[in-house]
């Protein structure tokens, strides 16, 4: 079976400025813009690793990412890993690689921390994944019996 493996960047890459310089004077109508530009960079850098990819390798990650009036990033900090090293490997990557726009001028601060998170996973052919998800047992119900064997 051949799994088609793409990339996927969550509804919420960009979501949270978190400087206090995010304040209400210093998001102007133009940050939805820059943020949309955000995240193109970090779309057309971001890559699934070969080796992650062969292994069914998937996972979550969290990083905290300044950056300067120029676009270039100063900082990054991971909240959550992905928990797989070559996962984690390619987000610091993404990230560093990444060409982020620079901030607009009405924009006080002369930097700027954002959240972005990466999500990686595989994607199946629909058929396979219909099928997988018919056959997957669950446990429904506020009650389970026990059998007390003496």
């Amino acid at each position: 079976m051949t799994n088609t493996v793409t990339k996927l960047i969550t509804a919420t890459a960009f979501a949270g400025l978190l400087t206090a310089g995010a304040q209400a004077v210093d998001t102007p109508s133009t940050m939805p813009e820059w943020q949309s530009d955000a995240s193109k960079a970090i779309s057309e850098t971001m890559y699934y690793p070969r080796v992650a990819a062969n292994l069914g390798k998937t996972g979550n990650g969290s990083y905290n990412v300044t950056i300067n009036r120029d676009g270039e990033v100063t900082s990054i900090d991971g909240n959550e890993t992905t928990g797989n090293k070559s996962l984690d490997a390619a987000s610091w990557r993404t990230i560093e690689k990444a060409d982020f726009p620079a901030l607009p001028a009405s924009f006080a601060k002369d930097e700027l921390t954002f959240q972005v998170s990466l999500s990686y996973k595989e994607s199946m052919n629909p058929t396979r994944e219909a099928y997988l998800n018919r056959n997957q047992g669950n446990v429904v119900g506020g009650r389970i019996a026990i059998l007390d064997v003496e």
